[in-house]
């Protein structure tokens, strides 16, 4: 054998003599000389931290990756880079771009004031377009943008014209005048409601609200028509008559001129009183005749002319009650004609209510029952009682 070989032997006979005299305090085959943690089994020796030039191997090294937070508390003990993993995907919240995992990226949920640790809150979408409401300056998606739009979070409103919190498209009532805009001509105007001529100026703004022309100060029928702008149509549907009777009504006479019978410069088809003599049309019997307002026995001849007003038979002149066929005398002046007078030619006396003969009035015992008036409830016997009864 050579005496390097000897020498090779010799050497490790020494080095395995060496060891039997060394202890090993934690029984992991490594002596405590050469072991990075001689009190704690580390028989791997793994020091994930060893580069930063720190003792003690990792089994009894608390912050194994020397990122300042301890291992238990670590969720990633070995990476200095990281140490909180809030969803558990294995990648920390340092190199995730999702950290709670809510398929929102946390740059995302940082510019829309979300939560990017709590997968239970998301960036609020409500047009569900993609952008998040914080940064979408249309968040119902509805074309107005927020900055305008009264109702930004209800696609089915814009505007709240009269501000009484419902939008204009559910609102009855869109400037808030008190009148539907069902049949308001201007429903977003507060200040009007009619726009008699349609030129979309209202009535109370229009200094002709006709459109024919005369100014409202001047003109004797300011919501009245004009030969100019007479509109068939409109006129069928306003008066629900047909084209003939409009034209017998603009025309009765048929000259072919429209009418206006008293010449106060209303046509009579719009003339509340076409014969102008105080009676409206729809209370005067003759509405073109300004001498006749009734007929009362409706014979065509008016009160005024006729000299037999109630048809009885017996002239005005002579008839104590010229308004009543069944009446034409009062022989006693009762103020009861003779045909209803039981005693015509008693002033003092009209009813006998018990037919006996002698008067309510001097009668003590009007319904004939047996019981003086004075005890009786119901004098005249019909069954309702004198404190209830007219009669």
């Amino acid at each position: 054998m050579r005496p390097f070989a000897y020498y090779c032997i010799f050497l490790v006979t020494m080095a395995a003599f060496a060891g039997c005299l060394e202890s090993d305090s934690d029984e992991d085959g490594i002596t405590d000389s050469l072991d990075n943690c001689p009190d704690v089994a580390n028989p791997t020796q793994a020091d994930n931290d060893i580069s930063a030039g720190i003792d003690g191997g990792d089994a009894c090294d608390d912050d194994d990756d020397n990122d300042g937070v301890i291992d238990e508390d670590d969720a990633l003990p070995n990476d200095a880079d990281e140490s909180v993993d809030t969803d558990g995907d294995g990648v920390g919240d340092n190199a995730d771009d999702d950290d709670d995992d809510d398929g929102f990226s946390d740059a995302s949920e940082a510019s829309c004031l979300s939560d990017p640790l709590d997968s239970s809150v998301t960036p609020a979408d409500l047009d569900q377009d993609g952008t998040c409401d914080e940064l979408d300056d249309d968040d119902d998606g509805d074309g107005v943008n927020d900055a305008v739009d009264a109702f930004p979070e209800d696609a089915s409103e814009s505007m709240d014209t009269d501000g009484d919190g419902t939008g204009d498209n559910a609102d009855d009532d869109d400037d808030g005048d008190g009148v539907n805009d069902a049949v308001d001509a201007l429903p977003t105007d507060p200040s009007e409601t009619l726009d008699y001529d349609g030129d979309g100026v209202g009535d109370n703004a229009d200094t002709d609200d006709d459109n024919d022309t005369i100014e409202d100060s001047s003109d004797s029928c300011p919501l009245g028509l004009s030969p100019n702008n007479i509109d068939s149509l409109s006129l069928m549907y306003q008066y629900q008559i047909g084209l003939v009777a409009l034209m017998d009504a603009l025309d009765p006479d048929g000259d072919g001129a429209i009418n206006d019978d008293d010449s106060d410069g209303c046509f009579n088809i719009e003339d509340l009183d076409d014969d102008n003599d105080g009676f409206l049309d729809s209370d005067d019997e003759f509405p073109l005749d300004s001498s006749e307002q009734f007929d009362y026995d409706g014979d065509g001849l008016g009160d005024n002319a006729d000299t037999d007003d109630d048809d009885d038979g017996v002239p005005d002149s002579d008839d104590e009650f010229p308004l009543d066929s069944s009446e034409s005398s009062d022989s006693d002046d009762d103020g009861v004609g003779d045909n209803a007078d039981a005693f015509p030619f008693d002033s003092s006396e009209q009813y006998d209510t018990d037919g006996d003969g002698t008067g309510d009035n001097a009668d003590d015992d009007d319904d004939g029952d047996g019981v003086p008036d004075s005890d009786d409830d119901d004098d005249d016997g019909d069954g309702v009682p004198d404190s209830d009864d007219d009669n």
